[in-house]
């Protein structure tokens, strides 16, 4: 069976104590009437806005800012009641309040910070029992947080000095490095060097030519003994005289000579000869032993030459070869010093750029956080509404009186059932009068 509550005991009790809750819903309306009446403090509200900047100046993407202000704007609160800030409002506010406001913690206690949905804007509130001084407090502190958020996160001024610093640095760098470069130039033996290098190759290929052409002239002259030992008689003919003749002035000059065989004129660009050709007389010898003989030694001459050109050969390659370090280590350091004034001369150009840039910043009022609202003197007293504040405190009369008389109704009624059933259980105790009513 199903316990049914009966609410009727409870009724009776709120109709007895009508004037109980009517009195409730009164004093709470004088409570609430009397706290609004003595609420003497004044509000005063100054709005911060936390904005991108319109522009965004870079001249050089080179140095490129990494601070990512959006990701500061959920510390702007915190920031706003920091000690730092506070400490620049406590000074002012001492000085307005006439030493009424003295720690940072009676500050504390007057201030409010409140933000927006999106964390863009700010409301720093005031409450102070002047109106004057809770106006110009709330503009001092917007004033002064906007300030310390622009120091620690932009810091114009401090990065033109880090900028300029090390732009003094890199333009003494690069005037070492100037110098340096006029004492390397000073010192400077590389035309020197490649006019040894032409003056060794052109001797070379000197040589060169004339290893080519008395090694042609050294296979002429084995023909030439060939032919002659081939022949038969004592005597040799005038045209191998001719022609031995000719190879012993090829031995002895750096070009072969033109001879013309109708006047006997040998020409050449380093020798001129002319010959009367006559048969009657030998132009060398005309003895086959002998002519083979100063053939002989002819070829010996030229193999002696070609030994020489050899070794001579030898030792240009080896001048060719330190020649070629020089110049090359030369070269590099050249190359060394050009590249370290090129970066050096950069570096400085991108500093200069990076100052200019920070300068214009710095002189723009593109901070990221900005006075949307000054705070204006209020004319009246920070105060909710009367009617409103009534109603609530009314109502919470009412269900305070109405709670206290339902749970006073409830412990008497749970009294008098528990008293009732421990007659029941005990037979030999009473109750009431001797006809055993209850």
């Amino acid at each position: 069976m199903d316990e049914t509550i009966d609410l009727r005991p409870y009724v009776d009790a709120l109709v007895r104590r009508w004037r109980v809750i009517l009195g409730a819903v009164i004093a709470g309306i004088l409570i609430a009437t009397l706290l609004h009446f003595s609420s003497l403090n004044y509000r005063a509200t100054a709005l911060v806005a936390a904005v991108d900047p319109a522009v965004r100046m870079q001249f050089d993407s080179r140095i490129t800012p990494t601070l990512d202000l959006d990701g500061f704007k959920a510390a702007y609160s915190e920031l706003a009641s920091s000690d730092s800030v506070l400490s620049v409002v406590l000074a002012r506010a001492n000085e307005l309040s006439g030493g009424d406001i003295a720690t940072l913690p009676d500050l504390r206690d007057l201030l409010e910070v409140n933000t927006g949905t999106d964390l863009w804007l700010l409301r720093l509130s005031v409450r102070y029992k002047d109106s004057q001084t809770a106006a110009e407090l709330a503009n001092v502190w917007a004033n002064a947080f906007i300030k310390t958020v622009d120091e620690m996160y932009l810091g114009q001024s401090g990065q033109v000095t880090f900028y300029g610093g090390l732009r003094v640095d890199t333009i003494a760098e690069l005037q070492g490095i100037e110098q340096a470069l006029v004492d390397f130039q000073s010192g400077n033996r590389m035309v020197i060097i490649e006019n040894q290098l032409f003056s060794l190759g052109q001797q070379q290929a000197t040589y060169l030519a004339d290893q080519r052409r008395l090694g042609l002239l050294l296979e002429d002259i084995e023909t030439l003994s060939a032919q002659i030992e081939a022949g038969s008689g004592d005597k040799i003919t005038f045209a191998d005289q001719l022609t031995a003749l000719t190879l012993q002035q090829n031995a002895y000059i750096h070009e072969t000579p033109v001879i013309s065989p109708t006047v006997g004129i040998a020409q050449s660009s380093s020798a001129s000869v002319q010959l009367q050709a006559n048969p009657e007389f030998d132009l060398t010898t005309g003895t086959r032993s002998e002519q083979l003989a100063l053939l002989g030694a002819l070829s010996q001459t030229v193999e002696a030459r070609l030994a020489t050109i050899d070794v001579k050969l030898l030792e240009l390659e080896s001048s060719f070869f330190s020649l070629q370090r020089e110049q090359q280590s030369i070269a590099n350091r050249y190359d060394e010093l050009i590249r370290q004034r090129d970066v050096a001369a950069e570096t400085a150009v991108t500093l200069a750029r990076k100052i200019d840039e920070v300068r214009i910043q710095s002189q723009d009022s593109g901070s990221s956080l900005r006075i949307a609202s000054v705070a204006a003197v209020p004319e009246e007293y920070d105060r909710s509404s009367l009617v409103v504040t009534a109603a609530v405190a009314a109502v919470a009369g009412l269900l305070i009186s109405i709670a206290s008389i339902i749970l006073v109704t409830w412990r008497r009624s749970s009294s008098h059932a528990t008293q009732r059933s421990n007659l029941l259980s005990d037979p030999n105790s009473t109750y009431g009068d001797s006809s055993g009513e209850v």
